[in-house]
């Protein structure tokens, strides 16, 4: 038969459900696959073989020298399995079993509007209509993103669910709960105010024979998170030696797009957990190859290798130097992509919650870098070396990243550069164990940025404000003028203890404070500060993951007051780049969740170059 003869109507591909073992109570014992078999000439099996090599994972041969082969039951292999075939023009013939079980499948992840079985009335608060919708589609999907616009309430969202779970008859305890260490406290404060019978408690990684089988929630952070779950590979993690958690929580998952220690310790434990909710309003980082990691914890079968996953859902172009650039969602792919995060992703915006909601009020107010300090800026910009007014040792750099990093400190303030040397701790260096010149900068006063903050704070009547910057020497220098000149400040930054930065965080919530400095990474994730309605970037940071977060910590999703955010920007420097670049980051998440509002709405529509 010649290959061009009528090729759609001889070529099929019949697939049937398998279970390979059985529980002694009848009950699946191992995920179940996917048997296929290729009815067809030589050139069509091979050419199936062919296009099966393009699914994300791999399909595994039987052992019964049948010529099939297996792939795993998930909705993701469903919907590529289609999109493979229908392209190819091949029957895709599923047996009445595996129909009904798409059939089902369909419905449940379309499902979104269901009663809860949970008691509602029995809470001593009421939940948002988003929220009990968020919950069902939780505890109906039980590996689920909650990608929902910050300050939306995802944390009781996350809570309600495991009520849900609770009420279903699924038993979801114990549950971990992982966070970013700032946050480990206002979830303790959470839960004692949403679900106070429940027995929780904060787990630093310490003492952790008293604390097994004792609690339903176990709160911890990223880094203990971490560490609990390294371990050598005939070892099992100290984590799980104590708790064998039922329900893996991730709280800002976003912590999962990097390739990590904490990604991976995030995949290896969401293998044990029956149940696994993220919760993140940025979902993605920097482009949506990141959201891989996502896309194991929650359907590892479907997604074993980074590699496979973004070449069938990413458009990458070539970079002149590094790995290939990811332009976004692949063109060919985006529906299928769209179709198998269908019921694996949701997104609620702010505006969705509550239709009063003004919109954000965008500033920008312009400095001027001094005369002095403007030459060792130009230098820098042009050479790579900056001779900086009052200091001894010249600041050079060698790459782009770190000429970026300082240009954005000479924006800012003067900087005092101290050379030193220092022992090379890093393994794969060339140098390591030697002793190496290290050169330490440290920002100073002056700071025109300082300068124009004390001026907004004497505008402010009252009013507090929150000041942002990824520099946390800027930001202490904020906190030192501004207490020099009489104002009531807290300070959040990395190295604090939780009670610190809680006693910070109930101080400025308390109104006792006039001013909150923050480092972006510390004080812009996860925490309410909605007494104030002033949020103030000092720098803007390069990802905008971070200024999104950050400017989200003064939003009040069930008041409608408005937030006013203000740019302090150099004029003719690198942070109209980073500005720039803003854009395009938010372009991927926009892309992802299918929401143009977070691009059009990007620094309140504002042109970007300063």
């Amino acid at each position: 038969m010649s290959q061009g003869y009528d090729r759609y109507a001889t070529a099929a591909l019949t697939a049937r459900i398998e279970c390979l073992g059985y529980h002694p109570t009848g009950n699946c014992a191992h995920p179940r696959n996917i048997r296929l078999h290729v009815d067809g000439a030589d050139w069509q099996i091979a050419e199936v073989g062919t296009a099966l090599k393009h699914l994300t994972a791999l399909p595994a041969r039987t052992k019964d020298n049948s010529g099939d082969v297996r792939v795993p039951l998930t909705w993701a292999m469903v919907t590529q399995l289609s999109k493979l075939m229908e392209e190819r023009g091949f029957y895709w013939l599923p047996d009445e079993g595996l129909k009904s079980w798409i059939f089902g499948e369909f419905c449940r992840r379309h499902d979104e509007n269901g009663e809860l079985k949970f008691d509602l009335s029995s809470l001593s608060w009421t939940p948002m209509p988003h929220q009990v919708s968020g919950a069902y589609a939780g505890a109906v999907n039980k590996r689920f993103f909650f990608g929902d616009d910050m300050r939306t309430g995802k944390t009781r969202t996350v809570l309600l669910t495991l009520a849900e779970l609770e009420a279903r008859g699924e038993n979801p305890w114990p549950a971990v709960v992982v966070c970013p260490a700032s946050v480990v406290d206002p979830w303790l404060e959470e839960l004692e105010t949403a679900f106070p019978d429940w027995p929780v408690t904060a787990y630093r990684g310490t003492r952790r024979r008293n604390l097994s089988s004792r609690y339903n929630i176990y709160v911890m952070s990223w880094n203990t998170f971490r560490l609990d779950m390294k371990h050598e590979h005939d070892e099992l993690p100290p984590l799980l030696e104590f708790i064998v958690p039922k329900t893996l929580a991730l709280d800002e998952a976003h912590c999962l797009c990097a390739q990590s220690k904490q990604s991976t310790a995030a995949m290896q434990c969401a293998r044990i957990a029956e149940f696994t909710l993220l919760a993140s309003g940025t979902p993605i980082t920097r482009d949506i190859g990141g959201f891989y990691h996502a896309m194991n914890v929650m359907d590892i079968r479907s997604f074993p290798d980074p590699d496979r996953y973004k070449a069938r859902y990413t458009d990458r172009s070539s970079a002149d130097y590094g790995p290939d650039k990811v332009d976004g969602i692949s063109t060919a792919n985006r529906e299928e992509f769209y179709v198998l995060i269908q019921g694996s992703l949701r997104r609620v915006a702010m505006a969705d919650v509550n239709e009063d909601l003004p919109p954000k009020s965008y500033s920008t107010r312009v400095v001027t870098i001094p005369h002095a300090y403007r030459a060792a800026y130009d230098e820098m910009a042009k050479d790579m070396i900056a001779h900086i007014p009052d200091t001894d040792e010249p600041l050079e750099v060698m790459t782009i990243l770190a000429q970026l990093q300082r240009l954005t400190q000479l924006a800012s303030s003067a900087c005092d550069v101290e050379i030193v040397m220092e022992l090379d701790t890093k393994e794969t260096s060339e140098t390591f164990g030697e002793m190496v010149p290290r050169t330490h900068v440290t920002m100073r006063e002056p700071s025109w940025k300082v300068d124009e903050l004390m001026t907004m704070m004497d505008d402010s009547r009252g009013s507090p404000l929150i000041a942002f910057s990824p520099h946390t020497q800027l930001v202490r220098l904020a906190a030192v003028r501004a207490q020099q000149e009489g104002y009531r400040v807290g300070l959040i930054v990395g190295g604090q203890t939780a009670k610190q930065r809680t006693m910070v965080r109930r101080a400025f919530q308390g109104g006792g404070l006039d001013l909150l400095c923050a480092n972006v990474t510390a004080g812009g994730v996860g925490l309410t500060l909605d007494r104030g309605d002033h949020v103030v970037f000092l720098e803007r940071p390069w990802a905008y993951w971070q200024a999104h977060q950050a400017e989200a910590r003064a939003d009040d999703v069930r008041n409608a007051k408005q937030v006013h955010v203000t740019d302090i920007v150099a004029t003719d420097t690198v942070e109209s780049r980073v500005r720039l670049l803003l854009k395009d980051k938010a372009r991927h998440l926009s892309d992802l969740v299918r929401d143009p509002r977070i691009v059009n709405e990007l620094l309140g529509g504002q042109p970007l170059k300063v």
